[in-house]
């Protein structure tokens, strides 16, 4: 019984030593975790974890400056595209200038459709029944 209560000692005592070189938290039983293992995890999520140095090439953002898309309508698709790449700047002063026109251009285009809906609507173009009023037709006098 005393071999076995010395033998669980020693055991506990050289877990902590092995700890202690590992660098293992307190808040973990050294005599439960595996320092060694504890210690090679810690590396990798170290590895894992650390920032590498993100190398910018200045081909990447030539290559893909020219990129021209076919159904790009204020240069908006592109402007997501460049976005999504990652690419930063790139901005042309063109488009800063075409920003208000842009604006008016886009509520000029909605009012000419509003009349033209409402036109149509009124002209009982849309099933004859609107613009009536609540839609009852005047009842003949009937003496």
């Amino acid at each position: 019984m005393k071999r076995l209560a010395q033998r669980q000692e020693s055991l506990k005592h050289e877990a902590q030593a092995n700890a202690a070189t590992h660098n293992l938290p307190s808040y973990l039983n050294p005599s439960v975790v595996n320092p060694q293992l504890y210690a090679k995890q810690q590396e990798k999520r170290k590895l894992l974890w650390s920032s590498k140095k993100k190398e910018e090439t200045p081909s990447n953002n030539a290559m893909w400056s020219g990129t021209r898309f076919t159904g790009d309508q204020g240069g908006e698709m592109g402007a997501k595209f460049r976005r999504l790449m990652g690419i930063k700047g790139g901005e042309s002063k063109e488009d800063g200038e075409e920003g208000p026109s842009k604006g008016d251009q886009i509520l000029t285009d909605l009012e000419k459709e509003f009349e033209r809906s409402r036109a149509f609507q009124l002209s009982r173009g849309a099933g004859g029944k609107s613009g009536i009023g609540l839609g009852y037709a005047p009842a003949a006098h009937q003496p």
